[in-house]
C-alpha cells in the first residue's frame, strides 16, 4: 500500500478525492445484500477506475485518484472481541491497499481510527479524514488553475473547502450513491452525479468474475 504523508500532489487536469470509509460503506451496503460478498473482509477487488470514469464521464482526460483512510491498528485493551475485529480490519486494509496500488490509486493516510464497544459489538469509526481531504483540496485550489475537483465524500465538513475551490475558479463534480445524496454538498457543486446499485454490481463483477 502506498501511503502518502505529504499533501496530495496534482499532476493531471482532474483529481478525485475519495473518502475511503464512506465509499466502502456504500459498496458493502449493496454487495452484501446481493450475496456477492459476505463481509467487509471479502471485498478485496473492485474496479474503481472504470467506476469513477464512467460515473463522471472523464474518460477523455487523465485523472489523479486520491483515496483517504486511516492506518488501522490492533486494539489490545478492549478484550478478545476487539482484538479479533481489529485484526480482521488490519488484514482487510492491507489487502485492499494492495489492490488500490495495483490500480495506481494513491492511498493517503489520514485521521484516526477509534474503537467503541456497543451493544451490537465492537464498532470502528474514522475521525479526521474529512479534514485532511479539505486541506488537500484547498492547497490544490491555490496551486493550480482550471482544475476539475471530483468529490466522493458526503461529509458536510468539507463544504468550506468547496467554497474556496469555487472562489479560485475550479470546477466541482460531486459523486454520491442514489439515495445518499448530501444536498448541502450538491449545492456547492457545478455538477452532481449519482451512481446506482447496478453500477456498483457491474464494477465489482468486472474484476471478480
Amino acid at each position: 500500500m502506498e501511503k502518502i504523508q505529504e499533501p496530495a500532489k496534482h499532476s493531471q487536469p482532474a483529481s478525485i478525492f475519495i473518502d475511503g470509509e464512506n465509499l466502502l460503506y456504500s459498496l458493502l451496503s449493496v454487495l452484501i445484500p446481493e450475496k456477492l460478498v459476505d463481509e467487509r473482509a471479502s471485498l478485496v477487488k473492485f474496479d474503481l477506475i472504470s467506476f469513477f470514469i464512467e460515473a463522471t464521464k472523464e474518460n477523455s482526460k487523465p485523472i489523479d485518484i486520491f483515496y483517504y483512510g486511516t492506518k488501522p491498528h490492533l486494539v489490545k485493551d478492549m478484550g478478545d472481541e476487539a482484538l479479533e475485529a481489529s485484526t480482521k480490519m488490519l488484514e482487510h486494509k492491507q489487502a485492499w491497499g494492495q489492490w488500490l496500488e495495483k490500480q495506481k490509486i494513491l492511498f493517503i493516510t489520514a485521521g484516526n481510527l477509534k474503537a467503541r464497544q456497543k451493544k451490537e459489538g465492537v464498532v470502528f469509526q474514522e475521525k479526521g479524514v474529512d479534514v485532511r481531504i479539505a486541506v488537500d483540496m484547498v492547497k490544490l485550489a491555490y496551486e493550480t488553475k482550471n482544475m476539475h475537483f471530483i468529490i466522493a465524500s458526503s461529509d458536510s465538513d468539507i463544504i468550506p473547502a468547496l467554497r474556496v475551490v469555487t472562489e479560485k475558479g475550479h470546477k466541482i463534480t460531486y459523486v454520491a450513491m442514489t439515495g445518499s445524496l448530501n444536498k448541502a454538498i450538491a449545492a456547492h457543486a457545478n455538477k452532481t452525479v449519482t451512481f446506482t446499485r447496478q453500477d456498483i454490481i457491474n464494477s465489482y463483477k468486472k474484476v471478480n468474475e
